[in-house]
């Protein structure tokens, strides 16, 4: 005999060979009975049920084939490798016990994520089928392979593949997310409260934001960084706009963030003091008499002396001695500040025409009151056909002396009929004015069509 070789089929049905083994043939001339030995190293074998043939070649090329033997590969599925508990930080694994005893040197359990690897875990009893690997990281998939090492260092069986996520942290909790006051002025102290836990992490940041309905714009009121997981969230600020906010709070751990969003309302400074003059008591009114002023006396005392004085004889009422009502001061009404739309022009625009290609820039002459300058919302729409384009703009305040503002709508204006709505808001001062302007953007070189 010269050389050995196995065939081995899969339990899917696929069917390998080893390479050819050569022996030293002078040992094995003739009819002799000896032991062989070979091993067969494919990364591809799974656990299973295989079928082997054994294939000898002598020195001449004659082959000669043994029938299939069945044999089970142990590992892979056969592990039954599982979890039975996953947290934020561990993962809890069992399997099923390797029945090749008599080799059997020690099970190895191998974690890895990502490019990151760990230490492999021995475990050197067969019989421990169980094992719980700590220290992970939340919300992580982590690859885990588990084999059997035989006592002379080879692999005992195909290894087993678990893929599992170690959980993500509990999010934070708010609780009793309240203003105080319920409502306020403009430029007064707002104080927000709240009860902010986390049960598995630690808060690490905690942000207070302020939404004007009106115009969607959001700013950033607040933020405080910390590492506590019970937190007694404390703010105060001011708002400096009248009307209705959106007041969010949003708290963030080592995953992903909670928030929680309330309205409140922010009065103008004129309203919340007529509602303080309403509140208080009139004083009584003194009276007057001949023009004097003359504090109202005690019934007993007006008694006391009309009994020590005689009483005098009675005069017709001379006229100058005529009782006179109390004058009321005529208070004058100031007038309400104002602003109205006067007219709207599109830059370069020549009778109702504005050249193609250029950015469309709007003029707006207003007639605004003296006592007015701003600020207030500009509210656009730019229609052409069926496409509409809605821009809003903020003007804080106007120049001195201004009686007009100017805006960009778009960068380069195409050909075509434009219709553009404006509309100037002050919710503060309940203003409101709107105008609309049609114009056409054609090419110079483009004759307009005549019908």
């Amino acid at each position: 005999v010269s050389t050995v070789s196995l065939e081995y089929k899969f339990p899917n049905g696929q069917i390998k060979n080893t390479p050819w083994y050569t022996y030293n043939s002078s040992l094995f001339l003739g009819s002799v009975s000896a032991g062989y030995k070979t091993a067969v190293s494919d990364s591809s074998l799974v656990g299973g049920n295989y079928k082997i043939r054994i294939k000898c070649k002598d020195m001449k090329g004659n082959i000669t084939e043994t029938g299939q033997y069945d044999c089970t590969m142990f590992g892979g599925d056969l592990w039954e490798l599982k979890s039975t508990a996953v947290t934020t930080t561990s993962i809890s694994l069992s399997w099923k016990k390797c029945p090749l005893a008599a080799d059997f040197a020690k099970y190895t359990l191998t974690p890895e994520s990502g490019s990151a690897t760990f230490s492999p875990v021995d475990i050197t009893n067969i019989n421990q089928t169980s094992h719980t690997l700590a220290g992970l990281l939340p919300n992580k998939t982590y690859k885990i392979s588990l084999n059997a090492q035989a006592k002379a260092g080879w692999p005992l069986a195909v290894k087993a593949i678990l893929n599992i996520k170690t959980s993500a942290p509990a999010a934070p909790v708010i609780r009793g997310f309240a203003p105080n006051p319920p409502k306020q002025e403009v430029n007064k102290n707002i104080t927000i409260t709240a009860k902010i836990t986390d049960s598995d992490s630690h808060i690490k940041k905690v942000t207070l934001k302020a939404t004007y309905k009106n115009t969607k714009k959001e700013s950033q009121v607040a933020t405080q960084n910390c590492d506590t997981n019970n937190l007694n969230y404390s703010q105060s600020f001011t708002l400096n706009q009248a009307g209705i906010y959106y007041l969010t709070l949003e708290a963030k751990d080592e995953s992903s963030p909670t928030e929680q969003t309330i309205e409140y309302e922010v009065l103008p400074a004129s309203a919340a003091s007529k509602e303080d003059k309403m509140s208080q008591e009139t004083e009584p009114a003194k009276e007057t008499i001949t023009g004097e002023e003359k504090a109202p006396a005690d019934v007993k005392t007006q008694k006391t002396q009309a009994a020590q004085k005689p009483a005098a004889k009675t005069k017709p009422p001379v006229a100058s001695e005529k009782v006179k009502p109390a004058e009321k001061k005529a208070v004058k009404k100031q007038p309400l500040p104002k602003i109205d739309i006067k007219k709207i022009t599109i830059d370069g625009e020549a009778k109702g025409i504005v050249p193609a290609g250029q950015p469309l820039l709007v003029l707006v002459d207003v007639n605004a009151s003296d006592d007015f300058a701003g600020p207030f919302t500009v509210n656009m729409e730019l229609k052409k056909g069926l496409a509409k384009q809605i821009y809003t703009r903020t003007i804080e305040k106007m120049k001195e002396g201004a009686n007009s503002f100017k805006l960009d709508l778009i960068a380069k204006g195409e050909e075509g009929n434009y219709t553009l709505s404006i509309e100037i808001l002050n919710d503060q001062l309940k203003l409101k004015d709107k105008s609309t302007k049609s114009f056409k953007v054609m090419d110079k070189q483009t004759p307009d069509k005549k019908n």
